[in-house]
């Protein structure tokens, strides 16, 4: 499906960017900062950058809502609390990156103590799928203590393909084009023993840096995190738990999840029998959680949205309201809105005293995601996602 190549194209990263983690650390993060940067703090994170003031703000809105999304999915196993921002340093030009030390060819890289992202002046979906990846690195080192490498870079290959709606992220999709590869890989015997890659350590896996790895550590998160049930995901928390608490690795997968053999076989059947394009339904989500964002702001501020036609026209003018406190990147929404039609037929309404506001995106295999939110005072105070699947008339909620 064409919308689907272009979706998963926008997330795309480039795999082999650095190793496991850095292979190095700097004790200063201030060490080889060019000229004309600035240190700006947010929330979260500390910023050192060459940006102008759009771009910035809008790297400053999405890595705040990054960071929220990174607690969300490991507050069950997260084994360190701290408060301590973190630095970024984020470069608009190529030669100031390498010079810093990014790798070439690269678009970002984590360095033990610093994170470090060449945007190019702009901020593309290519970039961003790098800086999540690596961001949730960064993470990992400060709330996430001795993970197992594979889940490591299997969670931050999860993230990486996170979509950005504005609000927050959704997280668990499966580009097509990587389920392609993974089957590929398995045709091929091209995949480690399960038990083979419990053991591996941060050491072994940068002597083999190789995409058949990430893939691999990808799709075994994704598998036990969404095609085992809430059973499966429990039984993963568990197991990093126990990792955390200093057990043996594959012990502690023997006590949580079974033998890594029969585990290997029941993914490998997961993984056959999944579908093409398996999770449309969450890039629909994410279309409508993006949508509804934008609606939601345009609400607060009186402006009435009826169409998707009308809200395109209004981003074609220049003319969608939003609160200044309320702000975020319209960037998402001028890239969304060509494909947003391909996905279904959407339809908005203004609510009532009985109905509350709605996005509706009736899509193509007759799952209905709806978008709803809730305003008060001028400011947006809440967007949510309903979703519901036709053969079962099955329903799930995400909030933003």
């Amino acid at each position: 499906m064409r919308v689907m190549r272009i979706l998963t194209t926008l997330l795309a990263l480039t795999l082999l960017a650095g190793s496991a983690w850095a292979q190095r650390k700097s004790s200063n993060p201030r060490d080889a900062l060019p000229e004309g940067f600035r240190e700006i703090p947010i929330p979260r994170y500390l910023i050192y950058t060459d940006l102008g003031d759009d771009d910035l703000r809008a790297v400053a809105v999405r890595l705040d809502r990054l960071a929220t999304e990174y607690d969300r999915r490991t507050r069950e196993f997260s084994q360190a609390r701290s408060d301590k921002k973190m630095p970024i340093f984020l470069f608009s030009k190529q030669e100031d990156y390498y010079a810093a030390g990014g790798m070439k060819g690269s678009a970002g890289v984590f360095e033990g103590n610093r994170l470090m992202a060449c945007l190019g002046g702009k901020a593309d979906g290519r970039a961003w799928g790098t800086i999540q990846h690596e961001a949730f690195h960064q993470y990992a080192e400060l709330k996430l203590e001795h993970l197992p490498v594979w889940v490591n870079e299997g969670l931050a290959e999860y993230f990486s393909h996170g979509i950005f709606t504005g609000d927050g992220f959704v997280s668990g999709v499966i580009p097509q084009w990587r389920l392609e590869r993974v089957r590929a890989h398995i045709a091929a015997s091209e995949l480690l023993p399960l038990e083979d890659m419990l053991k591996y350590t941060y050491e072994h896996w940068n002597q083999r840096l190789d995409v058949t790895n990430y893939d691999q550590a990808w799709a075994y998160i994704q598998f036990l995190a969404h095609g085992s049930g809430v059973a499966g995901q429990r039984a993963l928390e568990q197991y990093i738990r126990d990792v955390g608490r200093g057990q043996d690795s594959v012990r502690a997968f023997r006590a949580s999840l079974g033998d890594p053999a029969e585990v290997q076989r029941r993914f490998t059947q997961w993984v056959a029998d999944l579908p093409d394009n398996p999770t449309l339904g969450l890039y629909g989500e994410a279309a409508v959680a993006t949508v509804t964002s934008f609606v939601a702001r345009a609400a607060a501020q009186k402006q009435v949205i009826r169409s998707l036609d009308e809200l395109t026209s209004l981003v074609d003018q220049r003319a969608l309201l939003c609160a200044d406190e309320d702000w975020i990147p319209v960037q998402i929404l001028r890239e969304l809105l060509p494909l947003a039609g391909q996905l279904g037929t959407w339809s908005m309404t203004p609510g009532s005293r009985k109905e509350p506001p709605a996005v509706v995106l009736r899509m193509r295999d007759g799952t209905v995601v709806r978008g709803m939110f809730t305003f008060n005072r001028g400011r947006v105070s809440k967007v949510w996602v309903e979703s519901q699947q036709p053969a079962r008339g099955s329903s799930s909620r995400r909030s933003r």
